[in-house]
């Protein structure tokens, strides 16, 4: 039976129309629906354009209508992605000057209790890194990268899913102990004597606690004269409320209107 469209209100109180999945999984219609997008932006961002294209979830609805904006149902639409959140905080900071993505860079380092100045930084989202065992492409996707005057992170985002196993060349590694390899024998080099620390971000505090369990002995390096952080975790919750982001007031109704309905 086809699943009706719905109407719910964004975190605008606007407004928008959703689709379930046959697993009660809620989509927008229009994938933009489902992002923030500053005002008066160039639309669509370059970091966007890589995640448009059409999701093997598309069978997961009855309704055609689900295809309507782009003649094919995209990740983008669901409202448990991860990469809409991550897009609505860091992509954002593009369309920002300067001045304001830097002081959201010094309250995220500040937070992060990484004592690094930064006067410049570059924010990317998706970048693909060379593979951290073969030297070669194919290498892990960063959910987002920033590059400031003396420090790098390789941001990697969740939601609902769950850290990807089997990974590396022997099928030995997860997906942070990838991203830590890559910092641990490459980043070095190419970033030009840069520190670099691996940051995840987890749905809520009960996750941040769990992982930090998990990853307790990659947490610092092995250096106990010159102990730096290798990887910091912390949730979205976190980010998206405590930090001085240009659109903290609407960034936090955003959190909260995914975590109702994501």
């Amino acid at each position: 039976m086809e699943e009706k469209i719905e109407i719910i209100e964004n975190w605008n109180g606007e407004p928008t129309k959703v689709l379930r999945s046959k697993g009660n999984k809620l989509a927008v219609i229009d994938y933009m629906d489902n992002l923030i997008i500053p005002s008066k932006s160039i639309w669509p961002h370059f970091d966007i354009l890589k995640k448009i294209y059409e999701s093997n979830h598309e069978k997961d609805f009855d309704n055609s209508e689900i295809k309507r904006e782009l003649g094919f149902y995209c990740d983008l639409q669901s409202l448990r992605s991860e990469d809409a959140i991550t897009w609505s905080v860091f992509g954002t900071l593009n369309y920002f000057s300067k001045e304001k993505k830097i002081k959201f860079i010094r309250s995220l380092f500040k937070h992060l209790n990484l004592e690094y100045e930064v006067s410049d930084c570059l924010i990317s989202l998706w970048t693909k890194i060379l593979h951290p065992d073969t030297k070669k492409l194919g290498g892990p996707e960063l959910d987002f990268l920033i590059i400031s005057d003396n420090i790098v992170l390789l941001g990697e985002s969740k939601w609902r899913s769950k850290i990807s196993e089997k990974q590396g060349k022997n099928k030995d590694k997860d997906q942070i102990r990838l991203r830590l390899d890559f910092k641990k024998e490459h980043a070095e080099k190419i970033f030009k004597g840069k520190d670099c620390c691996v940051f995840l971000i987890v749905k809520d505090e009960l996750t941040v606690d769990k992982f930090r369990e998990i990853y307790k002995t990659e947490i610092y390096d092995n250096d106990k004269k010159n102990k730096k952080k290798c990887l910091v975790i912390r949730s979205w919750e976190t980010i998206c409320r405590e930090l001085e982001h240009p659109l903290r007031d609407e960034i936090i109704r955003y959190y909260e209107w995914k975590k109702r309905n994501g």
